[in-house]
């Protein structure tokens, strides 16, 4: 069974809204609490990980029924490395994310723009000939 402080590698096994269960060889269970995931504030636990995913994560604590607590945040140096290359996920949900914030920004960059544009022009600005 796995000790508190160490760090084991286990299999996802479940994803909800509040965290994510995962599955050691032996067939200790955990719990990854929503809060353990990143630093920084996390909305969607599937962003992060998905059933399947292998993850590397430190034993926490362990309550008295012996379930386990575990965090992926809490692992440092080396280890963070790893766990950041296996529980980002396929290359197709990094692609993903890419394309969505490409996506993002140019809708931000034009919402801008047509607010200026129009701010510009309640305001009576006029653009001289040959200046922006």
């Amino acid at each position: 069974m796995p000790e508190i402080g160490e760090i084991a590698e286990g299999k996802v096994i479940g994803i909800t809204n509040f965290g994510a269960f995962v599955q050691f060889s032996d067939g200790n269970r955990g719990l990854i609490h929503i809060s353990k995931i990143m630093e920084g504030f996390v909305k969607n636990v599937g962003d992060y990980l998905q059933m399947n995913d292998a993850v590397v994560v430190k034993i926490i604590s362990k309550d008295k029924k012996g379930n386990l607590n575990l965090s992926i945040k809490d692992i440092e140096g080396e280890g963070l490395a790893q766990v950041k290359r296996s529980s980002l996920g396929s290359p197709e949900r990094r692609d993903s994310f890419e394309r969505k914030m490409s996506e993002f920004l140019r809708e931000s960059e034009e919402k801008l723009y047509d607010l200026k544009k129009n701010l510009d022009g309640k305001l009576g600005i006029k653009k001289e000939k040959g200046r922006k």
